[in-house]
């Protein structure tokens, strides 16, 4: 909420600075103001509580790196971080402890890296500054092949709970059940990055909790970031 307000208060700042009105005389040379310079400092006292505010909390340290995690294909320790804590996440607080559960999540939405080093809040929202929620999506297992011609269209994409070991589907838990479990962000389960194998789902469940979120408390819970890099595709 504090950032939204920020943002509608730089909205009338800018609304503000639209108003100014200049008439110049070739004659005089006057420049005629209608108090523009006035309204603007007033604008900036307001919001100056606010932009202090924010950056007190964006720079708040919350864990540390211990190596560098990027996002990458056809394997990164950064898609390996997030897509494993989806499944801890869904496991802990989704009941999925006992149904086959895998992790998908795309390469392009992570939109930065995290640096070896301390880690503010900051440097979470430039991974994910997208709203994105985690959902559950139930799906057929016969929709397996199109993940797997998905996975191989794009070169890869960040996954967890299974393997493509030269291109063939190997789940870390044998599935002897004809529908898998997906948690993704709602973008993906409603289509995006034209993930089209979560269309008609058998299920869908929203958890409400932001994927952003959910980064912040785990880096906050391990405190001491480091992951592998493991290879979860070949082909």
């Amino acid at each position: 909420m504090k950032f939204s307000f920020l943002i509608l208060l730089l909205g009338a700042g800018l609304s503000a600075c639209s108003s100014l009105l200049v008439v110049s005389d070739a004659q005089s040379k006057r420049t005629v103001m209608n108090g523009t310079l006035q309204t603007d400092v007033q604008m900036d006292s307001l919001i100056a509580p606010y932009s202090r505010e924010l950056a007190i909390e964006m720079n708040q340290v919350i864990g540390e790196a211990l190596v560098d995690l990027s996002p990458m294909r056809p394997n990164s320790n950064l898609g390996i971080w997030s897509t494993d804590l989806l499944i801890e996440f869904a496991k802990d607080s989704l009941n999925m402890n006992d149904e086959p559960l895998i992790a998908i999540l795309n390469t392009g939405g992570l939109r930065a890296s995290i640096n070896k080093g301390p880690i503010t809040v900051g440097d979470v929202f430039k991974v994910m500054p997208f709203d994105n929620s985690v959902v559950l999506v139930k799906i057929d297992t016969a929709k397996i092949s199109s993940i797997v011609d998905y996975l191989f269209g794009s070169i890869s994409e960040p996954i967890a709970g299974f393997k493509i070991n030269k291109g063939v589907f190997e789940m870390n838990v044998p599935n002897d059940k004809p529908y898998i479990w997906v948690v993704t962000s709602d973008f993906l389960a409603n289509g995006g990055d034209k993930m089209t194998f979560f269309k008609d789902p058998l299920e869908m469940r929203l958890s409400g909790v932001l994927l952003r979120d959910l980064m912040i408390s785990s880096v906050k819970k391990q405190q001491k970031l480091t992951t592998t890099n493991e290879e979860r595709i070949s082909w």
